[in-house]
């Protein structure tokens, strides 16, 4: 009858809900279970190794220990510690108590920190640190993007780069003297090479021109003169270090670039 069809519908939908919770109920039950076991182990594993790091490092620590008790160890750190006790720290000491005194090669007067506001007092100090920072910034601006750019150049298809980079490398290798000697004449108002190479080119082109003072300008142009040939005679190693760079950079990745559409700049 379709009562009776509908009673065991109904029965079976009751049925049927009962076995889903007792599934669920089940499930819950085999997972809160497993978790428990999973912690246990996981104790029981970090036990084990935290008694087998102590035992291993424990080991490690005595020998660590019995190499340090030992006169061998103290005779090879002894030479470096003399020099570094005679030539930095004994030198620190002794320059720190001589700021503090006014002295002669024979005789000295303490003084205090009366040194110190001295300097600080000075009318030139505040000019020393504009140019200080000025020829930071431009020796340090230009060492780094003519060093990446050079490095480029010569990390690229190019004929003769072992030679072109012995050429950058150069002036890494001659002496701050010699460079500085070298460059005074160079850049001489009245016989330096550079000025009468600008007098030569204005007068074969009709102009009355005369080289300027490079090194006696009262502008900022000796700094600027000075900060050149510091760029010229370090930027060799910049270069170095980001051709180091560049050339470590997977080829994959220069592939994948070319894969995407990106050019040089990219």
């Amino acid at each position: 009858t379709p009562e009776n069809n509908k009673i065991w519908r109904h029965s079976t939908m009751i049925h049927t809900e009962v076995e889903t919770q007792a599934h669920h109920r089940m499930a819950d039950l085999v997972s809160t279970i497993l978790e428990e076991e999973i912690a246990k182990n996981e104790v029981q594993l970090v036990a084990s190794l935290e008694n087998l790091c102590k035992r291993h490092y424990s080991d490690m620590f005595e020998q660590a220990e019995k190499k340090i008790k030992s006169p061998y160890s103290y005779a090879l750190i002894l030479p470096i510690a003399i020099i570094f006790t005679v030539f930095f720290i004994i030198p620190t000491i002794v320059s720190f108590f001589f700021s503090m005194t006014r002295w002669t090669l024979f005789d000295w007067e303490f003084v205090g920190f009366e040194n110190f506001v001295q300097y600080f007092k000075e009318a030139s100090l505040a000019i020393g640190f504009k140019n200080t920072l000025i020829y930071g910034a431009v020796t340090s601006g230009l060492k780094v993007v003519v060093g990446l750019a050079l490095a480029m150049l010569l990390t690229g298809r190019l004929r003769a780069k072992g030679f072109l980079r012995s050429v950058v490398y150069f002036p890494v290798l001659v002496s701050t003297i010699g460079v500085g000697f070298t460059f005074s004449i160079l850049m001489d108002p009245n016989y330096g090479a550079i000025n009468k190479g600008i007098v030569s080119i204005g007068k074969a082109i009709g102009w009355q021109t005369y080289g300027p003072g490079w090194l006696v300008d009262p502008n900022l142009l000796p700094l600027f003169s000075v900060a050149f040939v510091d760029v010229w005679k370090g930027v060799g190693i910049a270069t170095v270090l980001y051709m180091a760079g560049l050339a470590s950079i997977p080829q994959e990745y220069y592939e994948a670039l070319a894969v995407d559409g990106g050019g040089t700049w990219d």
